[in-house]
């Protein structure tokens, strides 16, 4: 019945496609032969898709004709086209089969496949990308499998076997195919091989110490602890059996039967197939019913279980076809061997299965001397495989071999928390953390987790990070602090997770176990400031958060400042418990990740967005009104956009757009770490439904409580849909919350709209007492809706009451400008008297000096800073402070009481040699230099500056700037 089921299912779908299988059940295909003495046959020994496969008896001088199989002429007419097929080897040879694909001209295209394994391996094989031959024509009508000249016999089985227009982009090259894809080395998770294969070891073993040895007991108890977790009942048990039996796992005569395990990719439910994450969930609660409660059949049922792995090509050598992201299915492996070592050693296999553990951990990686800025994919290393790749290590009885692995292991850790160049991943000099070449708190706090994962469990011994690593680490996490509301980020940085993210407990974790690292800088048992930022963030009573209160240590109150992360593009500012996160995106910086099926309508994620946090207690992205049912994705808070229909705003490619900018202009600028500045050159790209002549200079000033907008330039040709800059947009928890102003504004009805007067200056609050002032000449709409949208991974239809207000500068504008300002958890009375000191000469909060296409200029009068948002050199004049600027950047300063002044630079163009999402060029050096007016000195020596001259008794000041650093000094007037 099964077989008549299999059999029917590829019939039924290899009729639909050319790239489907083979079908290789019942009987030898048609046009299969081969020659004497080798014998062709079906055979139910073994098989990947179905019970069956097709056996070949073969002997030297042997070869397999197989005439115009199906799909092959149609593959080889794309350049990506190629074949996939598993084939079974029963005894290991220093031997290669030979591929041929020709025609009657000759053979046009061939490869070997080496049969040094037993069990199943994945053969993936592009035609004109990985094979080799004359590839002089495309029209070929025979596969000529040969069989090895330098052996006496052999017996191979072929299945799963289909000619594709597309072989996977990420197959893996392995010890039977070891040079395809020979780029895919690079990554990480398709390194194995080159790994296993290439890599030796420059440490050397050592004779340890009994200390040593006592320390690596210790470790093997913490992560045999870890990986046994709580209690395993008598009902988990049964589930665990039941599940194994299900998989009708059989033994006979030496040989082993079951599903067929195979990556994600391949994977078919219908053919009962096994997949990596659900063997590996198998696996462990088989050891944990071993190991909690000694049950002799659920030992012998994991044995069984790791043996069909093994025979289905989980082993030393062999990459499944393709193992892209297998990190992520794997986690459950390395934790189910470790509490199976014992039982293992009893049946004389914890050697064998250690070593697999330790190739498909990528331990290999660590035997060669790592170099920052080399190492690929560390976040996802960090995240899967830090845990792994500790207990693999300890899978190993040599003490003096599991000493070297740990020493290269730490060596290897310390390498990747150092400050990766480029676009590579890791952490930045600015704190900030990449994947996928940008900022990227979703995939951060998975890899800070995998570091915690390892500061915990080698904590007091030899193996524990030094204090570089444990610095960089501080940052790092210290930023993400930073630019999260209590514990939640914005839609800036939320990558391809709308409309933002939240610090995992495992982030919160790591932050309370760094806390327990002793600072040897200041001398104390504890890391304070980590502490006390534990201590706000962790909700329980737990063990870290004991020893901290016993020490004195206090819960930190919210960062308060200003914070500049200009690898990111992003400023931040924060008072009290609230926070604003500011947004842009450059040549160097992608704005948003769009995928397939995450994020269709997220291009304004970051054009020049603020989004302000202020509302509830905890703040929260859903107290703020950030929720997706029903948000119009065209008004991200702070944005200038065009506002377009959402089918025009989704992404126009199917994959991903992770889109930069050809302006290299985009950063924040920070001053005395309280106050800032930020600003970004909008142009957007020419794509299918993008707008190539949008253009905006759009800017931000923040002061204490107050945030001043700037919009200038604003241009483009489209003529349909109207380009707006969005003031707000919230959603509305009850439909009566109201929105109030002056000229005798109140939105308390539902559904209503507003325009307001714009012949005169306006102030409203909005639903999160958010005070709003805004300058006369402006078109204003506030309203309150039900609004219709897409959901942005299923593109169904979701619904949500909202309140949005923006200025609207029509179609096509033509160097459309803007100003407002809004004040922070304001109320009727302040902004009162904003208005009325706004009118004011004398009494202005603050004064707009220069707003035009090259600079924005503002002076705020509360806390007495100039803020300068110089789009191009030479932007500034006489009438300031600084009166010249050879390249655009930011600039703050303030007159202090006296002689001095402070004052502060940026040059937010990070001047990466390569923008590419994966490159480890540097950032490189700029020289700014400024004039500033009269005659100043420096009383404090820097690298970052210096008097470059005095030209008619203006003084000329270079700065050095690098990897989008504030840098900040005092002058003294002479």
């Amino acid at each position: 019945m099964k077989k008549f089921f299999i059999l029917f299912f590829l019939l039924s779908v290899s009729a639909t496609a050319f790239s489907q299988y083979l079908v290789l059940e019942e009987n030898i295909p048609h046009g299969w032969e081969t020659n004497a003495p080798a014998v062709l046959s079906i055979s139910n020994k073994h098989g990947k898709l179905g019970s069956q496969s097709v056996e070949w008896k073969w002997k030297p001088g042997t070869a397999i004709t197989i005439d115009n199989p199906e799909g092959m002429k149609q593959a080889l007419q794309n350049e990506e086209g190629g074949m996939t097929l598993w084939i079974y080897n029963e005894t290991p040879l220093d031997a290669p089969l030979r591929f041929e694909f020709g025609n009657s001209s000759g053979v046009e295209y061939w490869f070997n496949f080496r049969l040094n394994y037993k069990g199943w391996r994945a053969c993936w094989i592009r035609f004109d990308e990985d094979m080799n031959g004359n590839k002089t024509s495309k029209n070929l009508d025979y596969l000529k499998i040969c069989a090895p000249e330098n052996a006496t016999e052999g017996t191979v089985y072929f299945d799963r076997m289909k000619f594709q227009k597309s072989v996977h982009r990420q197959r893996t090259p392995d010890a039977q195919l070891p040079f395809i894809n020979p780029e895919i080395n690079e990554n990480h998770w398709a390194a194995l091989w080159h790994w296993y294969s290439t890599y030796k070891y420059s440490l050397q073993k050592e004779q340890i110490s009994n200390q040593t040895i006592d320390e690596l007991k210790k470790i093997e108890q913490r992560l045999t602890k870890t990986a046994a977790g709580g209690n395993f009942s008598s009902t988990a048990l049964d589930r665990a059996k039941a599940g194994f039996l299900a998989l009708k796992i059989h033994r006979e005569s030496g040989n082993i039967t079951g599903p067929a395990f195979v990556y994600n990719d391949e994977y078919i439910k219908a053919n009962n197939d096994l997949r990596m994450i659900d063997a590996g969930d198998l696996l462990l609660k088989l050891a944990k019913g071993w190991y909690f409660l000694k049950d002799a059949e659920c030992r012998q049922m994991f044995i069984d279980l790791a043996d069909h792995l093994k025979d289905q090509g989980w082993a030393v050598g062999s990459g499944l076809g393709t193992n892209h992201h297998y990190g992520y299915q794997f986690r459950k492996f390395a934790p189910a061997f470790l509490l199976m070592k014992d039982a293992l050693a009893d049946e004389n296999r914890q050697t064998e299965y250690a070593n697999i553990l330790l190739y498909w951990c990528g331990v290999p990686e660590l035997r060669e001397e790592p170099e920052p800025g080399t190492l690929q994919g560390i976040i996802d290393s960090w995240n899967t495989m830090t845990m792994s790749r500790l207990m693999a290590i300890s899978m190993q009885n040599d003490l003096e071999q599991r000493d070297l692995d740990y020493r290269a292991f730490k060596r290897w850790m310390e390498a990747s928390i150092d400050y990766s160049p480029g676009t590579m991943g890791g952490i930045k000099p600015d704190g900030t953390c990449f994947h996928h070449g940008g900022l990227y708190p979703s995939y951060s706090a998975g890899g800070f987790t995998g570091i915690g994962d390892y500061i915990r469990l080698l904590k007091d011994t030899k193996y524990a990070l030094d204090q570089d690593a444990n610095r960089n680490l501080k940052q790092a996490l210290s930023s993400m602090i930073s630019y999260c509301a209590n514990d939640e980020w914005g839609f800036g940085i939320c990558g391809r997770h709308p409309l933002g993210g939240k610090l995992s407990n495992g982030v919160i974790n790591v932050i309370g176990q760094l806390a327990t690292c002793s600072d040897s800088e200041k001398e104390t048992a504890f890391d304070k400031e980590m502490a006390s930022a534990f201590l706000r963030l962790n909700s329980s009573q737990n063990k870290p958060a004991a020893q901290f209160q016993q020490a004195g240590i206090k819960a930190e109150l919210a960062p308060a400042g200003f914070f500049a992360y200009n690898y990111g593009a992003l400023g931040i500012h924060r008072r009290e418990n609230w926070m604003v996160s500011l947004k842009g995106y450059s040549k160097y910086v992608w704005g948003s990740e769009i995928y397939t099926a995450n994020n269709r309508f997220g291009r304004y994620q970051s054009y020049g967005t603020v989004q302000i946090m202020n509302a509830g207690n905890p703040v929260t992205l859903e107290s703020n009104g950030f929720e997706e049912d029903g948000w119009d994705w065209n008004r991200y808070p702070g944005a200038t956009v065009i506002h377009l229909p959402l089918d025009l705003l989704e992404s126009p490619y199917p994959g991903t757009l992770m889109e930069k900018s050809e302006e290299t202009f985009a950063g924040a600028l920070s001053f005395e770490k309280m106050n800032g500045i930020f600003g970004v050159k909008l142009k957007e790209k020419d794509r299918p439904n993008f707008t190539p002549d949008f253009v905006a200079r759009k800017s931000v000033f923040c002061f204490d409580s107050h945030i001043i907008y700037l919009g200038t330039g604003i241009s483009n040709s489209n003529e349909k849909y109207p380009t707006e800059t969005v003031l707000f947009q919230t959603a509305l928890h009850k439909k009566k919350q109201s929105i109030t102003g002056n000229n005798k504004l109140n939105l308390k009805g539902f559904p209503k709209e507003v325009f307001l007067d714009k012949n005169k200056a306006n102030w409203f609050i909005d639903i999160n007492n958010n005070g709003y002032y805004l300058p006369a000449s402006q078109d204003v709409t506030i309203r309150k809706s039900t609004q219709h949208s897409k959901h942005n991974r299923t593109k169904e239809e979701t619904v949500g009451d909202f309140a949005a207000a923006w200025i609207n500068h029509g179609v096509s504008p033509r160097n459309a400008s803007y100003e407002y300002a809004v004040w922070i958890n304001s109320d009727t009375e302040r902004m009162q008297e904003v208005a009325a000191k706004m009118k004011s000469d004398s009494e202005q909060i603050y004064s707009v000096l220069k707003k035009d296409n090259s600079a924005h200029i503002v002076a705020d009068h509360t806390t007495g800073i100039t803020g300068m948002v110089l789009f191009e050199a030479h932007s500034s004049d006489d009438s300031f402070l600084v009166m010249d600027n050879s390249l655009p950047c930011l600039i703050m300063y303030r007159q202090e009481p006296g002689t001095e002044v402070r004052l502060s630079l940026v040059n937010p163009d990070l001047n990466l040699p390569d923008n590419s999402y994966t490159s480890n060029r540097p950032a490189e050096k700029t020289e700014v230099l400024i004039t500033l007016k009269g005659k100043w000195s420096l009383p404090v020596p820097s690298s970052k500056y210096k008097i470059e001259g005095y030209e008619n008794n203006n003084t000329v000041i270079k700065f050095i700037c690098s990897d989008g650093l504030p840098v900040e000094l005092t002058l003294e007037q002479e």
